[in-house]
């Protein structure tokens, strides 16, 4: 199975990242790591990533319903 490789510039996925004051623990490791694993790995990575991203959402902006979106990203 081919890996997947990042589109744009790593740099600025890293820049990104460390301009945000909210985000996924280790949020850069796991991002880059998905283009450095194979399939379902990487399909497992981006799955935690996404349900910690509404984890946060849901702790931080209260104002936001994400409960929907929760649900069709199971379904999913």
């Amino acid at each position: 199975m081919n890996r997947m490789y990042y589109p744009g510039k790593l740099k600025s996925l890293a820049y990104t990242l460390s301009q945000m004051t909210i985000k996924p623990d280790n949020a850069e490791a796991r991002m880059m790591n998905l283009w450095q694993v194979q399939g379902k790995e990487s399909i497992d990575i981006l799955v935690d990533l996404i349900k910690d991203t509404f984890d946060l959402i849901e702790l931080h902006r209260v104002d936001i319903m994400v409960t929907q979106a929760r649900q069709e990203f199971e379904i999913l």
